[in-house]
């Protein structure tokens, strides 16, 4: 549960009369960590209900299988996680929706994840209180350093795999294990990504070996050749030196000397800093994912000396960016709906392409095809509408409304921009909720992508969505308005 100061796991059979034993030790661990009794009441009822679900689910079976249940209190916020190894819950069935819809009322977080053969977890998330918060942030225990992180030197330099380790080390000190890309905390992977130039990193290391800030070049695609700046992170005792200023510039240069495509970024939108720095090198500003990630996977402000975090939103929004390297590496000119091209068509001009309008016979198919990605972590769901067609949209909708049961709170779908009836699948798209993000690389190649977004019931405050540009200012405040007006259909 990453850089928790307290957690427990208790095992327990799924028996109603061990469930009272379990809420003793919940409000014992709240207690101890000085939550405000309101907050405590809200979890000990809301943990209580997920309990009863998960016995209740259990009763037929001759022998009563085992449940764990997890407590951690996390970077300001307590969660408990239910692991059900018995009956896989079904929302349609035995009150289970209701009781979903009961915990989403009371807590910051629900999600229902599937694990595989080891069950499905019920995870619950309530942000403490600004004290025990603030105890959170200060109780994360760090090594000595042994060093004056004023005066010591250190290198930049492009590492090998034999320094894997040490990347590990530098993303746990600074996000625990809530870095959004798992794979950095296997050593054998960064290894093997290195190794195969997958993954090109550029870091700072200290005269001992120690790695104090990371930029990474990741390859995304061969053909044509593209790279995502990524894994950008310094340690925060470092932060007034000027590291990611200096392992970025080094990174640009090496990718340089690489025959790519064009570079893509994504901005988490909760401050500017990268999004100003970046804007030297000129990106392109392509689209907003409004609320697809959750608050919980991301580094806190507070912590990296950079502010302040938002206060009132639960989400934190990308901004998607792209940097050519090649002439049009998306072509001249693309087919837009009219709608679609008089609000967006000015995101494409700094890319030279010029739009022109689909013919209105241009319908939507009856049939299609999609595939969905479902992202646990951030209780999200992306589609790649194949072959658009009314059947598969109609799919779409029904499966995205089964993830908003589930406790998923970010939809997107996307689809390969000139596609046919691509005016009747936003029509369709709107009605369901959904608007426009932008436009994005299609599976990462030298085509362009429409990306439609929609929202569950969460937290996710506009005026604290920061974007740098003209144009990413321009494309926030056209999003703002389609999003309100999903809202009053």
């Amino acid at each position: 549960m990453g850089e928790g100061i307290n957690k427990a796991i208790l095992e327990i059979p799924a028996k109603a009369m061990h469930v009272g034993p379990v809420l003793g030790f919940l409000d014992a661990f709240s207690d101890q960590l000085g939550v405000e009794q309101e907050r405590r009441v809200r979890l000990h009822d809301a943990t209580l209900e997920a309990l009863n679900l998960v016995v209740k689910n259990n009763e037929t079976l001759d022998i009563s299988p085992n449940l764990s249940v997890g407590i951690s209190e996390n970077n300001g916020e307590l969660v408990v996680e239910v692991l059900n190894k018995g009956v896989p819950i079904n929302v349609n069935r035995n009150g289970a929706s209701h009781v979903f819809h009961d915990l989403t009322q009371r807590l910051d977080r629900v999600t229902l994840e599937n694990q595989g053969r080891h069950g499905q977890s019920i995870v619950m998330g309530m942000r403490l209180g600004e004290e025990a918060a603030k105890r959170s942030l200060e109780g994360n225990v760090r090594p000595h350093m042994g060093f004056d992180p004023e005066t010591v030197p250190f290198e930049i330099r492009r590492l090998t795999k034999a320094d894997a380790p040490r990347i590990a080390e530098l993303f746990f000190y600074v996000y625990g294990y809530d870095y959004i890309h798992e794979f950095v905390y296997y050593p054998e992977k960064l290894e093997s990504l290195i190794e195969s130039q997958e993954l090109v990193c550029v870091a700072a290391v200290l005269p001992d070996g120690r790695l104090v800030g990371h930029v990474g070049l990741r390859r995304w695609n061969a053909d044509p050749l593209v790279y995502e700046p990524c894994l950008g992170v310094v340690d925060p005792i470092l932060k007034s030196r000027g590291v990611f200023s200096k392992i970025f510039n080094e990174t640009m240069k090496v990718a340089d000397t690489l025959p790519m495509h064009y570079l893509f970024f994504d901005f988490v939108t909760n401050h500017e800093f990268s999004q100003k720095f970046v804007s030297r090198y000129h990106p392109i500003d392509l689209a907003l994912f409004v609320g697809c990630q959750s608050k919980a996977t991301q580094a806190k402000l507070e912590r990296l000396g950079m502010g302040s975090d938002p206060k009132d939103t639960d989400r934190y929004s990308l901004l998607y960016s792209v940097l050519p390297r090649k002439e049009f590496p998306f072509g001249r000119e693309v087919e837009l709906p009219m709608n679609l091209g008089e609000d967006i068509g000015f995101l494409l001009e700094p890319l030279g392409i010029s739009w022109f309008p689909a013919s209105r016979f241009s319908v939507l198919p009856d049939g299609g095809e999609y595939k969905s990605s479902l992202q646990p972590a951030q209780n999200a769901i992306v589609f790649d509408l194949v072959c658009p067609g009314r059947c598969a949209v109609e799919e779409i909708l029904a499966e995205w409304q089964q993830c908003l049961r589930n406790g998923y709170e970010y939809a997107a779908v996307d689809v390969l921009v000139g596609s046919p009836g691509v005016g009747n699948l936003y029509d369709l798209l709107q009605e369901a909720g959904f608007f426009v993000a932008g436009f994005l690389p299609y599976h990462m190649g030298d085509k362009l992508a429409l990306r439609f977004q929609a929202i569950g019931p969460t937290k996710v405050a506009f005026d604290e969505i920061k974007v740098f540009s003209p144009i990413a200012n321009r494309l926030l405040d056209l999003i703002q308005i389609q999003y309100e007006r999903t809202q009053s259909l």
